[in-house]
């Protein structure tokens, strides 16, 4: 058994996008949140920044120690063909950035999220269409 180190360095850039993809979900969340309590006369306090800074130590914390995980099962299971893509760290990310958008849908006034709402139905609606064409198509 021989270990091809190459495969590990693969899994580098998909991590960056995900870091890359984490970080600008937690910014998106900040400036909703910022933009809500101006938009309510709420003063944004320094410790909310620090609340930021200490959510994104902990989402960054999380996601290196799964990218370790999925450099070790790349370690582990080099008999098989696994694709070199880290799937833990893909998981996770996004899951948390599915927390950072339900804030951000929390941050909404109700006409905003109404108007999300109908937006998502009309790309589902899309999306149904989209795939009875490509059905017709292979008919």
């Amino acid at each position: 058994m021989s270990l091809n180190y190459q495969n590990i360095f693969n899994l580098f850039p998909e991590f960056l996008i995900f870091s890359l993809i984490l970080l600008f979900a937690i910014f998106m969340d900040l400036i909703t949140g910022i933009r809500k309590s101006k938009k309510n006369g709420d003063f944004t306090q320094s410790h909310l920044l620090r609340k930021t800074a200490d959510k994104m130590v902990l989402y960054y914390a999380l996601i290196f120690l799964m990218f370790l995980l999925d450099i070790i099962s790349c370690l582990v299971l080099v008999e098989f063909d696994k694709p070199d893509f880290p799937f833990i760290s893909a998981v996770l990310t996004f899951a948390l950035v599915g927390v950072e958008a339900y804030s951000v849908w929390e941050s909404a006034d109700k006409k905003k999220q109404k108007q999300i709402k109908n937006g998502i139905s009309a790309t589902k609606n899309v999306i149904h269409e989209i795939k009875e064409t490509i059905n017709e198509i292979k008919e």
